[in-house]
């Protein structure tokens, strides 16, 4: 039997628990990953998505919420899910923005949030909301948590705005199948938009004498 993440759960029906940084790069050996990647859905013209250009990944963004302690990410594993009870994509107020999706489907074919698992510090995603309005955001972190350890903290509004991505991640072979040990955790924040006029960037004046 295969056994893969079928949903986030924060334990304890989301109390609080420390925050544990995990082990860094290195998440899998490259022959340990889902190795052929499941159907992709039909690329979407509207609505909400999610951009990382730097790993390659795309994907539509539906909206979740959580079941008790359990956040479910969408059966498409090439789609992935908005938390709604989080701030909205275009929201300024200090918080997370949550997004989470599955690593591989029921028949281990890789989803399109496996390719977190190579993404860096400093790389940059777009989003776009419902509304279409676009938005640039650096990656500041990229931890991992055993998943008996993940935190209510991770949803609570804090004191910077951020976009929270989380999938699973620490194969482990048992038998004759396998399971996720950890979530990867991959925090952004938003980019400074160059304030623009009609005419191009606003340049800055020259002092005076």
């Amino acid at each position: 039997m295969v056994l893969l993440l079928v949903a986030l759960t924060v334990p304890g029906d989301l109390l609080p628990g420390p925050a544990r940084d995990g082990a860094g790069p290195g998440l899998a050996a490259p022959d340990d990953r889902p190795a052929a990647p499941a159907r992709r859905a039909e690329p979407a013209t509207t609505g909400p998505r999610l951009e990382l250009a730097a790993v390659g990944l795309s994907a539509p963004l539906d909206p979740i919420r959580f079941e008790g302690s359990v956040l479910e990410p969408p059966e498409d594993v090439s789609r992935a899910g908005i938390w709604t009870d989080g701030l909205p994509l275009a929201a300024d107020s200090a918080g997370p923005t949550v997004v989470v999706g599955h690593v591989s489907d029921r028949a281990d074919r890789a989803g399109e949030f496996l390719k977190l698992w190579d993404v860096e510090p400093g790389d940059t995603a777009v989003t776009v909301d419902e509304a279409g309005a676009r938005r640039t955001w650096r990656v500041t972190a990229v931890r991992q948590v055993p998943k008996t350890e993940l935190s209510r903290e991770e949803f609570l509004p804090g004191v910077d705005r951020v976009l929270r991505l989380i999938t699973c991640a620490r194969r482990e072979r048992d038998g004759g199948g396998f399971h996720y040990a950890d979530n990867l955790l991959v925090d952004l924040v938003p980019v400074q938009e160059e304030p623009t006029t009609r005419d191009g960037p606003v340049q800055a004046a020259s002092p005076g004498r």
